[in-house]
């Protein structure tokens, strides 16, 4: 699996994407794998003008808490701030609050990119 965090495979992942497109990716776990999640930030970085992690709880993977990436070579604000409806139909989890604050990350994965500009 770890061509598909290498720098060519980001790479090529942002040259196929329509203008204003944004891909996602899973980050491993900030908590039981900070190398490798600052690994695949960096290689965004080479392939993304903006990066944003953001983070799901999964019971089944190590720790429990799992990070993403939203990329994209244009502003994607409004991915983060879209306001989505209350509830959605065939979802018991997922709605408007779970989504924004899946962008609010812990201190310790702020401080993991404290050196790296975080994109909005």
């Amino acid at each position: 699996g770890k061509v598909l965090f290498s720098e060519e495979f980001l790479s090529g992942c942002s040259k196929h994407l329509r203008p204003g497109g944004v891909t996602a990716i899973q980050g491993e776990s900030p908590f039981a794998y900070p190398e490798a999640s600052l690994s695949i930030y960096s290689n965004l970085q080479s392939a993304f003008k903006y990066i944003r992690p953001y983070l799901a709880y999964i019971p089944s993977y190590p720790s429990g808490m799992w990070q993403f990436f939203i990329a994209s070579d244009t502003r994607f604000k409004y991915l983060i701030d879209s306001v989505l409806p209350e509830s959605r139909d065939g979802c018991r989890y997922y709605n408007k609050d779970v989504h924004n604050g899946a962008f609010a990350l812990p201190e310790f994965v702020r401080k993991m990119y404290s050196g790296n500009q975080m994109n909005h």
